[in-house]
């Protein structure tokens, strides 16, 4: 598998979500990435993937694949 890249954005969002007591760890992105729930097709041909965080909420990750890695972009 290819390493993941955390873009700039979703850095911030994992910040945001912590701020509002939902504590995601990079660890819990890159399991979505390789064990997804569910997927879905995105934007210009980007994919969805999505896992549960807990049962009242789910994780969505963009993911952009470029040659040399995939770029997680958190929903």
């Amino acid at each position: 598998m290819k390493p993941i890249r955390f873009s700039e954005h979703a850095i911030l969002k994992i910040k945001v979500l912590e701020a509002h007591g939902l504590k995601v760890r990079q660890e819990f992105v890159q399991e979505v990435v390789s064990q997804p729930d569910k997927v879905m097709e995105g934007y210009q041909g980007r994919q969805i993937a999505q896992k549960a965080l807990d049962p009242d909420h789910v994780l969505r990750v963009v993911l952009e694949e470029q040659p040399d890695s995939i770029p997680a972009y958190r929903t």
